[in-house]
Parts: C-alpha cells; structure tokens; sequence
C-alpha cells in the first residue's frame, strides 16, 4: 500500500484502511473517520490490494469505534483500539465516582 507521499506500507493480507491508518501512526488511526483508495472515497472496512494507494481522512473529534474490531487484521490496529476504548471506559467510570460522591 502507497501513502499519499508515495509512502510503502507493508500490511497482512486481508488488511483494511483502519489498519493502514494504525500503521502510519496511532493518532491518525484513532482519529480517522473516511478514506480514500485510488482517489476514490470508500468505507473503512474496505480490505486493500497490493498497489493501493491510501488517504486517511481525520476529524479531530473522531473516536475510534468498537466495530472496528471486527474487522481489522493487524494486531497493532487491535491493540490501539482496545487500549483507547479501555481508557475512556476507565475515564467514564472516574467521573461517575465524582458525580456518585457529590
């Protein structure tokens, strides 16, 4: 897979766009909402072929979702996600202590 920059990244078969965006970093994976494959907009679960070229599209705002985890291949991409939504579920829970002692 080409980055936008002419970037190779090498991903397993089966990859899929959130993957790709892990790959290039953690913050663009957890903040991507949309992608664009061969200049085409396409869903994040679409799987990659050899020679695609990626753009990961970001929203600032954007959180990763769970259902990604259904459908990404790499194990980094699977880590990223649970370790991000094990810390805000740790930070929900936080602020429900707060509210409950008040």
């Amino acid at each position: 897979m080409f980055s936008p920059k002419g970037k190779i990244v090498v991903l397993a078969k089966g990859a899929t766009a959130v993957d790709f965006a892990y790959a290039v970093h953690t913050d663009i994976g957890n903040q991507c909402v949309a992608c664009r494959i061969n200049y085409e907009l396409m869903p994040l679960r679409t799987e990659l072929k050899n020679g695609d070229q990626v753009e990961i599209i970001t929203e600032v705002n954007a959180k990763p979702n769970p259902v990604w985890l259904s459908y990404v291949q790499t194990g980094k991409a699977r880590a990223q996600i649970r370790h991000f939504l094990k810390a805000m579920q740790n930070e929900e829970a936080m602020l429900l202590g707060e509210r409950l002692l008040t």
